[in-house]
Order: C-alpha cells, then structure tokens, then sequence
C-alpha cells in the first residue's frame, strides 16, 4: 500500500468522517486481503451516506466562501491543495501561483500613476527604500540619456529647410 503524503484530512473529509468511520479506515491495512476490500467499501458507503446528511441539512456548508470572504481566491485554494499533493504537483501550483503574482504586480504597475518624485505602488510592495532609491536614481539617469539621444539626433540632421526649384520644403 502507498504511503499518504497527506498532512492529514482535507475541511470535506473532516466534515465527513467522525471517529468511528476513521477507525474503520485505519484498520483496513492490518486486516486480511481478501477483508479489505469489503470494510473498504463499507466505509467509503458511510462516508457516501454522512454526505447527503450533511448536503440535506445545509447545501451551502460545502461552498468556499463558507470558509472566510477573505480566503476564497484562487490563490488560498492552490495553497490548500498543495497540501496534498506529489512534490511534482506542488512544483507546479508554484509556478502557477507565480504566475498570480507577476500579474498582481502587472496590475498594481499598471494601475500606479507614476508622479516625479514619488515611487508607484508597486515599487514600494517590492523593493527596500535603498533599491527604490536606486531604480529612481537609474530611471533619472536613462531619461536623461534618452533626452540627450533625442537632442544630438535633431542637431545632426541636415538642415530641414531645403530650397528647391523656389519652393520651400520641410
């Protein structure tokens, strides 16, 4: 039999095994082969029949936002599940919970109105005062190279004002 690498029962599974249906599930293994499978149904028959009690009582007890407003987001439910996963499926909830902060970051940097002298909100969420010193101080500096560039640009430019054939041109 695999071992569980489940930290213990999911919020569903403590709403549907009491005690007695535990102990019937963790005596399963030690009892003879060909007694497992029957005491295993039988249990998962239990766990069926708490199930609609439970669904008759309150339709909505299984819902997420039973837990908490707060924590039904896609992020705290990722979380929750990673819990119960391989190391292989938990590698990936990662990456896409990854994903979920680069695009809170996207969001914060695109709804941040950038006034001189103050550093967006996203800047502040991430950096330490010394690197939003920094970044101010290299973002001054390429705004500067790129005013230069701009200015040596026009200065190089042959003159704009051509005559030909008597006609100005610009």
């Amino acid at each position: 039999m695999p071992e569980s690498t489940s930290p213990g029962m999911t919020p569903v599974d403590a709403m549907l095994c009491d005690d007695q249906l535990q102990t019937i599930k963790a005596c399963i293994p030690y009892m003879r082969p060909q007694e497992q499978p029957v005491m295993l149904l039988a249990a998962k028959a239990m766990e069926f029949q708490q199930a609609f009690r439970l669904l008759r009582r309150d339709r909505n007890s299984l819902a997420a936002c039973s837990v908490e407003p707060a924590l039904c987001t896609p992020v705290h439910m990722l979380n929750q599940m990673k819990r119960f996963c391989s190391q292989n499926q938990r590698d990936n909830i990662d990456s896409i919970l990854n994903i979920f902060q680069i695009m809170q970051l996207v969001q914060m940097m695109q709804s941040s109105p950038e006034q001189e002298g103050d550093s967006p909100a996203w800047m502040k969420a991430i950096l330490s005062p010394e690197q939003q010193q920094m970044f101010r101080s290299f973002s001054k500096t390429v705004q500067q190279e790129q005013k230069n560039d701009q200015m040596a640009q026009t200065q190089q430019e042959p003159g704009r004002n051509e005559v030909k054939d008597n006609n100005v041109y610009e």
